[in-house]
């Protein structure tokens, strides 16, 4: 079973995924990245490697400042 604090990782990991999809490449550092809030409910454990399916979105974008 997955451990409850490697699963922001897996989260942060798919958001990347995403971005990439759709031609969004950062540079090789985390800069570009800020996250003020990340809630992660505990619903369904993962218990083996493989791909899983994750509901992402975003509540509220904060523009650059």
């Amino acid at each position: 079973m997955l451990h409850n604090s490697r699963y922001p990782l897996l989260v942060e990991r798919a958001w990347l995924d995403l971005w990439q999809q759709d031609g969004f490449r950062p540079d090789a550092s985390d800069a570009f990245q800020v996250v003020t809030e990340l809630r992660v409910p505990y619903e369904v454990p993962v218990t083996g490697p493989g791909s899983y399916a994750v509901d992402l979105w975003l509540e509220r974008l904060a523009p650059p400042v």
